[in-house]
């Protein structure tokens, strides 16, 4: 949903006791470029690919990628010490069809949670929250940036999401695009993210 910004924010507020060290020392020595095209075999026999960014102990906080893309549009706006200064590790998934991820026959939008949960349990994530139910129920707190000038992502959507989700806190700026707008607030975007 890419300048609309339904990111997934992770519950929990970081590491478990003694999990950081644990976390840091599982990727000691890894390849920076192997954390940016990795994959796991789902329980249906389909690859899906992810690539990870940041702190690897930090507080874990999923991107959803628009389309056409994939994992790797996380570096339009952001860079390995801007999420490392933060504290966060981003976790980039491909979305079926797109990147390292194979193709998912009669996908519909529904298929992806349970896409995203079974990677969060091959990552140690233990609670999170997904979107994919009727706006109206929507119980956990959502912020929407959307830029006025966006040409891929209609600003009426975003001004129609505002108004159907309860308690929404929705921003739309006025000559921002669809990436624009994120590379531009990423800081105001994240804190409130990991609020």
């Amino acid at each position: 949903m890419g300048a609309v910004a339904l990111w997934c924010k992770h519950i929990r507020h970081g590491p478990k006791e003694g999990e950081r060290e644990a976390l840091a020392a599982a990727v000691e020595g890894r390849h920076v470029e192997d954390r940016y095209n990795q994959t796991i075999r789902l329980e249906d026999g389909r690859t899906l690919g992810f690539a990870e960014y940041g702190d690897p102990a930090g507080r874990p906080a999923f991107y959803f990628h628009g389309s056409p893309s994939c994992r790797l549009d996380w570096s339009i706006f952001g860079d390995e010490a801007w999420a490392r200064s933060h504290g966060v590790r981003f976790i980039a998934i491909d979305r079926p069809g797109m990147g390292l991820s194979d193709y998912q026959t009669d996908r519909t939008l529904v298929d992806w949670p349970d896409d995203v949960a079974e990677l969060a349990d091959t990552r140690g994530i233990e609670t999170f929250a997904v979107w994919g139910f009727p706006l109206e129920q929507v119980a956990t707190p959502v912020h929407i940036w959307h830029g006025e000038a966006d040409r891929s992502t209609p600003v009426a959507m975003g001004r129609h999401l505002a108004e159907r989700i309860p308690g929404c806190k929705a921003r739309f700026f006025e000559g921002e695009g669809h990436l624009s707008l994120v590379r531009q607030y990423r800081d105001e975007i994240l804190r409130a993210l990991l609020e």
